[in-house]
């Protein structure tokens, strides 16, 4: 099945995942998936479909440092200014849960 692709009879597996308990996750996927977010988001590519095949295909042959580097020159410059120097000062603060949490103690 091709991604966004909605599933039929005919692009749906046989073997469906009915359970937790059917999937295996191999041990290094995990750190791998880790590992090639953290660059989409730090490189910010227009097609990360495109970047992941580059990525992938790389991190396979063993060059994975040349490609980012390759990346990074194509990166723009106002992407990687520090957000003071863009003129973005103030930061976000995420909204506080209110009630949330354990109670504390007295003692």
């Amino acid at each position: 099945r091709r991604c966004g692709e909605t599933p039929s009879e005919d692009n749906v597996p046989m073997d469906r995942i009915y359970s937790a308990e059917q999937i295996q996750v191999p041990p290094a996927l995990p750190g791998i998936l880790k590992a090639f977010t953290k660059e989409v988001i730090r490189h910010n590519p227009k097609d990360i479909l495109q970047f992941g095949a580059g990525y992938f295909g790389a991190l396979k042959e063993g060059k994975l440092e040349d490609f980012l580097k390759t990346q990074e020159k194509t990166v723009p410059a106002e992407k990687k200014a520090a957000p003071e120097e863009k003129g973005a000062t103030e930061t976000k603060k995420a909204p506080e849960a209110k009630g949330v949490g354990l109670k504390r103690q007295s003692s």
